[in-house]
């Protein structure tokens, strides 16, 4: 019987981790520049959003490569010298983006320039198209670029990484 109690101890620890994981919270919105914080144990190469919980590159992982290349690439960075980087879902991009001034928000840490950066979303009506975020002009925006041309990679590690067509 004490054996069943000792066998059933560690089941229950192992139960209770996830609560114990301080996940984003999603009930409040942080603004900068306590949403993100650098992260030292990535010598300073990363930042964690900590509205959302994703872990960004601090600069462009990749300038101008096509599509597939940058999928390659950020699957093989070792930024901050650790790997399981990728490119981010539409909405992930989209998801740094303050709404009011459309662009990121002020204060970031980040150091990336205007202009396009791809995601790993595919576009619903072409198969050779990808959508790609738009720090420019417009701000904010997200378009579909065609797989083949190039744009900056921006690199990300965590949350889910699900791509959906069209979003």
């Amino acid at each position: 019987m004490r054996r069943a109690r000792l066998a059933v101890l560690p089941l229950l620890l192992l139960a209770a981790l996830p609560a114990l994981a301080k996940a984003p919270s999603w009930d409040r919105r942080i603004d900068s520049p306590k949403r993100f914080k650098v992260l030292k144990a990535f010598d300073s190469e990363a930042v964690l959003d900590q509205e959302t919980g994703l872990v960004w590159a601090r600069e462009v992982s990749f300038p101008s490569v096509p599509w597939s290349l940058a999928i390659a690439a950020c699957a093989n960075d070792l930024n901050g010298g650790r790997f399981g980087w990728r490119l981010p879902t539409v909405s992930e991009f989209r998801s740094l983006i303050d709404p009011e001034s459309r662009s990121l928000p002020a204060g970031n840490p980040f150091a990336v320039p205007d202009g396009y950066y791809w995601t790993s979303t595919t576009t619903a009506n072409s198969a050779t198209d990808a959508f790609i975020g738009d720090l420019g002009t417009p701000n904010g925006s997200v378009a579909s670029g065609a797989q083949g041309d190039s744009h900056d990679a921006w690199c990300v590690r965590g949350g889910l990484g699900a791509t959906i067509d069209g979003f």
